[in-house]
């Protein structure tokens, strides 16, 4: 039995956000919307998810990658969770290009998942996917066409592998759970509260994470969470004839690092979920939950499973608190390592082994290197190519006395310096950490660049490096233009300016540092000509944020900065 079987008959696949760019799920429904990771380990595994509406209809498409990436295999999962496998095969002669067909054509929400192979050195480029339509050209003929309105695209990297001194689990078809014995742990009982946290990385949906239940529909639990088919997390409490559910806004089997975090508090009557720092999905309990002490936490599995396999990918940091955090403070300790457990909780970093007193058995698989590091700043870099130029962005913790340095290199092992940053150069942004902009306007085809902190107090820290290639054809001018904002910095409105060349279809958003929609300011059709709308934050903090000007041709981005 499929040890998630059961998300089939308790969950709905059907969600409410759209997508508005590549790697994001917005606030307005369209009939087709995409999300893949912003970056996943160079040789590693990533997943793209194209999710069609109700009224949409997937008729096949063609996927373009960056050189050097191989799609390994695509899962269409249709309304109720019947999955389909459909025909994937390469176009000859044209490098990069793979059409993807559906045995069958019919309406209704469906996910097509497309598992893809990175490169085995960093590397940086864009994806496309561009699906089909029928037309009928005479009566009973009917051809299948692009349908350009619905094309998604974005960017994608493969980076360095373990930098870092950190470890953590990997688990692999050939290891089984992690039993962790939950009577030394925690309460994870329905009758206390408790909050459970967990960094994770996997490629793979449809399957157990982390689990108190037997799977016997009869026992009674307050913890399971699993990555439905569709690759979202959803976090299961139980008992005897019911399930209830709270599920993520976007997929997060992707390929890339996700911080879960699930709190259950029975004074209250509350449960939540929460993703990266940011809370998804709640729940009210109108009964309370009944249940007794578990024994076992599965790590990696469910409890009673003796199925090998039952969950692929890394699982680390796993931190177990007697009591519910609320988003605050679960969002303060997200990217700090806690070496000392605070009063009534359990920590588990995998640095180490597990001492034998915890664990049920010679479950799990042993503690390997990882690539995990909470210095975040350096190895998350956005790269915009705008007017020939290349723009670039990021985050870092800086202490005073530290410098940060962009390196740019034509060959990839040979770097130079091209500008340097002290600490007030840089805008405060989440968590204390402040962020910085280089624009380069370097003609060359192909660039790597990375960034370097000379710390005053340790070693250097340089980031993963990051390859921007460009066609040396000469781009087609552009018809949509995003021309800044009015005050900036601001508080608390500005007003956005952008014009068109041409009339068509656009989007405005403002979205903040997380990459989570705060408002869409507008989305249809324009004539061209030159627009202003205006951007209130009264109830946001302090920070950066970023406007979004989405197009036919693609998304153009920029900066603004609300200080109150």
């Amino acid at each position: 039995m499929n040890p998630v079987n059961r998300i089939v008959r308790s969950l709905c696949l059907c969600v409410t956000l759209s997508c508005v760019g590549a790697g994001m799920w917005g606030a307005q429904a369209q009939p087709l919307r995409s999300h893949a990771p912003d970056r996943v380990v160079a040789g590693g595994q990533a997943a793209l998810y194209l999710e069609w509406e109700g009224f949409g209809r997937f008729e096949g498409g063609v996927l373009t990658l960056p050189a050097g990436w191989e799609p390994s295999e695509a899962r269409l999962v249709q309304e109720g969770g019947l999955v389909l496998e459909p025909r994937l095969s390469r176009i000859r002669g044209q490098s990069g290009r793979f059409q993807i067909l559906p045995p069958t054509a019919r309406p209704g929400h469906q996910t097509l998942v497309v598992r893809i192979r990175a490169p085995g050195l960093p590397d940086f480029g864009e994806w496309e996917f561009m699906p089909y339509r029928a037309a009928e050209r005479a009566p009973g003929s009917i051809d299948l066409e692009p349908d350009a309105g619905l094309r998604q695209r974005g960017t994608i990297a493969s980076t360095d592998g373990a930098r870092s001194e950190n470890r953590a689990l990997q688990f692999t078809a050939r290891d089984q759970a992690l039993l962790l014995d939950a009577r030394r742990l925690p309460s994870l009982s329905a009758e206390h509260a408790f909050t459970v946290e967990t960094w994770f990385r996997t490629s793979v949906a449809d399957q157990v994470m982390l689990s108190t239940w037997t799977g016997d529909e009869r026992d009674p639990y307050a913890l399971e969470v699993v990555l439905d088919a569709t690759g979202h997390a959803v976090f299961f409490q139980g008992q005897e004839g019911e399930h209830r559910s709270l599920r993520s806004q976007s997929p997060v089997a992707d390929g890339g690092w996700h911080h879960l975090a699930v709190t259950h508090d029975p004074e209250r009557n509350w449960s939540h979920l929460t993703i990266d720092g940011v809370q998804q999905d709640s729940l009210q309990h109108r009964t309370a939950l009944q249940g007794r002490p578990p024994d076992a936490l599965a790590v990696g599995g469910r409890v009673g499973s003796e199925e090998g396999g039952a969950y692929l990918g890394d699982i680390d940091e796993l931190r177990i608190w007697g009591l519910a955090r609320s988003p605050t403070m679960i969002r303060s300790t997200v990217y700090r390592t806690l070496r000392t457990p605070a009063a009534g909780a359990a920590f588990f970093s995998f640095d180490e082994g597990i001492p034998a007193a915890l664990r049920l058995g010679r479950s799990g698989p042993r503690p390997r290197d990882s690539d995990l590091s909470f210095h975040r700043g350096l190895d998350e870099i956005n790269v915009d190519l705008e007017d020939g130029a290349v723009s670039l962005s990021w985050a870092a913790f800086v202490a005073q006395g530290d410098r940060l340095l962009v390196e740019r290199s034509h060959d990839g092992p040979h770097y130079e310096v091209v500008a340097g940053f002290d600490r007030q150069a840089g805008v405060p942004a989440d968590g204390g950490q402040l962020r910085y902009f280089y624009r380069d306007d370097v003609r060359e085809t192909v660039t790597f660049y990375r960034i370097r902190q000379q710390r005053a107090a340790g070693d250097d820290r340089v980031s993963n490096a990051i390859k921007v290639g460009r066609n040396e054809v000469e781009a087609p001018p552009r018809l949509a233009h995003l021309d800044g904002s009015f005050p900036n910095p601001f508080n608390p409105t500005t007003s956005i300016r952008y014009s068109l060349d041409e009339g068509q279809d656009v989007s405005v958003s403002v979205w903040d540092l997380s990459g989570q929609l705060v408002q869409t300011l507008w989305t249809g059709f324009q004539e061209a000509g030159e627009y202003t709308v205006s951007f209130s934050a009264d109830d946001l903090p302090s920070g950066t944020y970023f406007v979004r000007l989405q197009s036919p041709e693609g998304i153009q981005s920029h900066p603004i900065l609300l200080m109150k």
